[in-house]
């Protein structure tokens, strides 16, 4: 187990069968103000599978970012950039550690448009051949006003019909002026036929 920042490590399978033991890492971004410890049970199937598994902690508050979140990247403002910054500087740390290893990136949520972002760079820069595949688990988003009023509703526990109405732009422009609407473009930078696994649930 190799320790890398932001808490990250790498979970390994403990599968002896090499029929059944993958090289192949999946590496997952937990939902926004989540914790890598949140998704146990998905790095515990992954591995029952024959698949190791590459988990971190997002740095996901605007403290975090001096209440400025901002990408030094793409120098872009909003909170989806600058996860894509963080994301992306892990997708380096793995893949210059295990170099000859296939990466399926499993992200959650809105974080799954920050990923998207991050893989888009990789492709651009000629980067990502290493990255062959995308899951998103109820996300991204694409209805972003909405998206924002629930997760002041049920993730920050605001009551106040006033204060949701005020604070979904507030929060929605924070996360991304483009309200998710650069997805498109990020993902016609995939590479043609790439695999993306999209799973919906009902109550995100």
């Amino acid at each position: 187990m190799k320790i890398f920042p932001d808490d990250g490590e790498i979970y390994l399978s403990k599968e002896k069968d090499p029929k059944k033991k993958t090289d192949t890492l999946v590496f997952f971004c937990h939902f926004f103000q989540g914790h890598k410890k949140a998704l146990k049970r998905h790095y515990d199937f992954v591995n029952q599978i024959g698949f190791d598994a590459y988990g971190f902690n997002l740095n996901d508050s605007v403290k975090n970012h001096y209440y400025v979140p901002y990408s030094e990247r793409s120098h872009k403002f909003g909170m989806k950039h600058a996860l894509a910054d963080q994301i992306q500087d892990h997708l380096d740390l793995v893949m210059d550690n295990y170099p000859h290893r296939q990466i399926v990136v499993f992200a959650f949520s809105n974080v799954a448009g920050c990923a998207i972002e991050a893989m888009a760079r990789k492709f651009n820069d000629g980067e990502g051949k290493n990255i062959v595949a995308l899951i998103c688990d109820s996300g991204p988003g694409a209805q972003f006003f909405y998206s924002s009023f629930k997760l002041i509703e049920q993730q920050m526990k605001v009551s106040s019909w006033p204060l949701k109405i005020l604070g979904t732009p507030f929060v929605a422009y924070g996360w991304s002026p483009s309200l998710n609407k650069d997805i498109t473009t990020d993902l016609n930078g995939f590479p043609l036929q790439f695999p993306v696994l999209s799973i919906r649930g009902w109550k995100d």
